[in-house]
């Protein structure tokens, strides 16, 4: 990066447009957006001014520049979003915008800087909102939204794109529902998905700004909060407050807690109580204070603008270098139980989809990243927490239609998988690599 976002954030604050122009001269003197500067530090300002031309500027700069005036409208003179602006519940992040999972490492324009700066200001009303990516995960898209319903999520994002199995048609229900936003990500086949949802959603989307924190997930992730928070989210941010209250973290790390799939077979019933079988691993997601995020392209921890910190799941501070690199581990706040492996059956659903890190795993590495089903590896997840899933999951079922398109979608998944995989031959390989881990101690269902 070339600028330095919080100095510029200072100059505007204070007013000094010329000071302004001048870092912006010096250090991106060839940018087209110097041409409307004027006009745009005037918008970020409140005041009315046209939109400018846009065929002068790059084509990604202007998706920058027309987000930069339409947040004119939408926030209030208070700093908070209007309360009179209704989002819609379901949008497209159209594929003309796939560039911004591509451009890591690259210089930031002046739109970009502008962009972020006018989506920073924005002062959050709620507390906490999630970040997921899902394809063909219909079969356990009502267990993922009832359990951050459960652990008192404000509101859930979801991004989705190329789904067969009856995903859409879900998220679109709960969508028209209002129970969760959903955004259709149509990608380029050279577009990562989890990181054009999460840098997407960093640049693209105000409603987002209504939440103070938000924890980017994949959707075979869990947060689990420690029993000492009962399980809740407003908890731990009150903990939060009260243990920081002048000096911010910009994230809370959570370890991941792997959990071991023993199978062929899909087995029926929620995650969190068919999978008992998990270590602690050195990985992490992050929940983020979005104000001070600049980036999610490392999609566990977030890049920030400035000097800051991370806290672990106890609150203990964790230096940014530090936890990418092999990081004391510690669950005593909440961890997160990551469902990467489930039935061989839903692992090659996994592998078949268009996902970078997907297509260049094999199957031994369901195997050989397993864990044992043995005591020693026996980690139930708290019978609080899938008490209080399993009441949102039934409240979800009554919403008019959610039932029948969750049987529907259930009962189908035999024929799904029938075409992305040839069965029998799975369930070949399957047997002939599971005699090479007999310390896995691999069922069937």
């Amino acid at each position: 990066m070339t600028v330095y976002i919080p100095t510029l954030e200072r100059l505007l604050n204070s007013a000094q447009d010329l000071a302004i122009r001048d870092e912006f001269l010096r250090t991106q003197p060839e940018d087209p957006c110097l041409s409307i500067l004027s006009n745009a530090l005037a918008c970020l300002r409140g005041d009315s001014v046209p939109l400018p031309v846009l065929e002068n500027l790059p084509p990604n700069d202007r998706h920058f520049v027309r987000q930069i005036w339409r947040l004119r409208n939408l926030v209030g003179p208070n700093g908070q979003l209007r309360s009179d602006i209704v989002f819609p519940s379901t949008d497209t992040a159209s594929s003309d915008q796939d560039f911004i999972a591509k451009i890591a490492g690259t210089p930031w324009s002046i739109a970009r800087c502008l962009n972020l700066i006018a989506l920073s200001r924005i002062k959050p009303t709620q507390r906490a909102a999630v970040v997921t990516t899902m394809r063909n995960e219909g079969i356990h898209v009502l267990e993922f939204v009832a359990h951050y319903r459960a652990l008192g999520f404000n509101k859930i994002f979801i991004f989705s794109n190329d789904n067969t199995d009856g995903t859409s048609e879900m998220l679109h229900l709960l969508a028209n529902h209002n129970i969760l936003s959903y955004i259709n990500n149509p990608i380029s086949t050279s577009t990562e998905p989890v990181r054009k949802a999460f840098e997407y959603s960093v640049n693209f989307l105000p409603e987002l700004r209504n939440f103070e924190w938000v924890f980017f997930v994949d959707s075979d992730e869990f947060l689990v909060p420690a029993r000492k928070y009962r399980f809740s989210i407003t908890s731990i941010l009150t903990a939060l407050d009260e243990a920081y209250p002048n000096d911010r973290p910009s994230a809370v790390c959570y370890f991941w807690k792997w959990y071991g799939g023993h199978t062929f077979q899909r087995v029926q019933g929620l995650q969190l109580q068919n999978y008992n079988y998990g270590v602690m691993r050195s990985t992490v997601k992050s929940l983020v204070r979005l104000c001070d995020v600049q980036s999610m392209e490392g999609l566990h921890c977030p890049t920030c603008k400035g000097p800051t910190f991370f806290v672990n799941s106890a609150f203990e501070r964790v230096g940014v270098a530090e936890i990418w690199n092999d990081p004391a581990i510690t669950c005593e706040g909440g961890w997160v139980n990551h469902y990467w492996h489930r039935s061989f059956e839903e692992y090659c659903v996994k592998k078949v989809r268009s996902d970078v890190q997907e297509n260049i795993r094999n199957e031994t590495q369901y195997f050989a990243w397993n864990v044992p089903n043995t005591a020693e590896y026996f980690n139930p997840t708290p019978d609080e927490i899938i008490l209080a899933v399993r009441g949102e999951y039934e409240e979800l079922l009554l919403l008019p239609g959610v039932r029948k398109e969750n049987e529907r979608i259930n009962s189908q998944f035999p024929d799904f998988l029938r075409t992305l995989a040839d069965v029998a031959e799975l369930r070949r390989r399957f047997n002939g690599l599971t005699a090479s881990y007999p310390h896995l101690r691999f069922t069937d269902a």
